[in-house]
């Protein structure tokens, strides 16, 4: 028909159905010999098809053919289908998962750069979640924490940025992580005084822990005895008092004393024992050779981390605001005591600003330890000569109704909120006035002043007094 001359207007028509009529004939005969590329057409190919189908599939074999072909087009689809969704499921989760790394990272820098530059309880909160949930190394940790610019005060002032149950696990790990900077700088007392401080604050009080971090507090210490070996301190030495455990009233009762010493409250102390005089200079030499002063004379300059970090390597802590008072006031109902209970007058048991002098410039000036009576428990020096550094952070008594009963050992706030640490005792350089067992002041932990020493606590039972050289 197509070849017919004359027939130009159905030309093209005609051609391409004799081409499809073709097509179909060959397809249907390769199905037929079982060729399996005999049902694969094109989606074009199949629309043209069923647009001539009544001219195209009249015989069964055809008809059987594109039935054939619409059943591989359907399972094409489905695969095609099945391949499309299967691809965009895995390009949603790649994406996802892409996000969610980098938003991972994206916090976790953000975390360390809060261990770097936060706020001390801030920074705490971060590391505690970088360690606990992100499972950073500690070199990664500790780098960030050496470019803070006080060396862990995120232990010194972090605190209070940990839940009271979580701060034993958070200052354990801490302090690990921390060993090798204590390895590298032994001599150290900022970082030495706030990573013992920590462990006695925390994981020391609480039973569970205490043996940790004991253990812990010896491998911190331990650069800084292979320097310097302590001095053994025998049970029956008689520098060392053994102060019974018991109960007193702490402050000063209504209308004595300053504002701070109020109310005043009812606290159990365990026992210890503590040095019966102030630190001499001699005895500080021991740690620090190259300390000026008289040998006799309470060392007089030396900063809370210096105090704390020496009372550390002999083998004990500063006694705590309420162990110190309790010292002090050793049972006696008086303003002062003499050693057998008798009422003694301050200059009896003080030096002040209206006994001390140097007897060259006559300057008010540090007195030689033990040239005073002694309280009753034989502590000399507990008034007066130097205010005394504490263990706690200065807070002000609880201004509303306190707990219920005694407290029990207690501690200051795990975290300053003036910054300063509690000093004990009045001074050389203090009125009378203030040569009192509730007198109380506080100062920056890191200012070097002369009329600042300390004593050293340490736990009672004797095993625990011997140092290894």
């Amino acid at each position: 028909m197509v070849e017919r001359e004359g027939q130009h207007g159905k030309l093209l028509v005609d051609a391409e159905l004799l081409a499809l009529r073709r097509f179909v004939a060959l397809k249907t005969a390769l199905h037929a010999s079982r060729e399996e590329t005999a049902t694969r057409i094109s989606r074009r190919q199949a629309r043209t098809i069923a647009a001539h189908a009544e001219a195209l599939l009249w015989e069964d074999d055809r008809r059987a053919w594109w039935t054939a072909c619409r059943r591989r087009r359907r399972a094409d689809l489905r695969r095609t289908t099945a391949l499309t969704t299967a691809a965009l499921v895995f390009l949603v989760f790649l994406t996802w998962g892409t996000w969610s790394w980098v938003r991972e990272r994206q916090q976790h820098q953000a975390l360390l750069d809060q261990v770097a530059w936060g706020e001390s309880d801030v920074a705490l909160r971060a590391l505690d979640q970088l360690t606990r949930e992100l499972e950073t190394s500690g070199d990664e940790l500790l780098a960030r924490l050496r470019g803070r610019q006080v060396p862990m005060d995120v232990l010194e002032r972090g605190l209070e940025g940990i839940p009271e149950e979580d701060r034993s696990t958070v200052v354990l790990r801490t302090v690990e992580i921390a060993l090798p900077w204590v390895a590298e700088n032994p001599e150290d007392p900022v970082l030495i005084a706030n990573l013992i401080w920590a462990l006695d604050y925390g994981p020391g009080r609480d039973p569970s822990s205490a043996a940790e971090a004991q253990a812990l507090r010896d491998r911190v210490l331990e650069p800084l005895r292979k320097l310097r070996p302590p001095p053994p301190i025998a049970p029956d030495d008689p520098d060392w008092i053994e102060v019974p455990a018991g109960t007193f009233l702490m402050g000063s009762p209504e209308g004595e004393g300053g504002d701070n010493e109020h109310p005043r409250h009812e606290v159990t102390v365990s026992a210890f024992q503590i040095l019966r005089h102030e630190v001499t200079n001699a005895e500080y030499r021991l740690l620090v050779p190259d300390h000026k002063g008289e040998d006799e004379l309470p060392v007089a300059d030396v900063s809370w981390y210096q105090a704390y970090t020496w009372a550390g390597w002999l083998g004990g802590r500063l006694p705590t605001e309420a162990e110190w008072e309790y010292a002090a006031r050793a049972g006696c109902p008086y303003a002062c005591c003499a050693r057998d209970g008798r009422e003694a007058t301050v200059d009896d048991v003080a030096w002040s600003l209206r006994n001390s002098r140097d007897p060259t410039t006559g300057e008010p000036a540090p007195s030689p330890v033990m040239r005073l009576e002694p309280n009753p428990w034989g502590l000399y020096d507990m008034l007066g000569n130097l205010w005394e550094w504490t263990t706690d952070w200065y807070a002000e008594y609880p201004a509303g109704p306190l707990p219920a009963g005694p407290q029990h050992d207690p501690w200051g706030p795990a975290a300053p909120s003036a910054g300063r640490r509690v000093l004990r005792g009045g001074s050389f350089g203090a009125s009378a006035v203030r040569a009192r067992v509730a007198s109380r002041g506080g100062l920056p932990p890191g200012g070097v002043f002369g009329v600042r020493g300390f004593r050293v606590l340490l736990p009672s039972r004797p095993e625990f007094l011997m140092i290894d050289d």
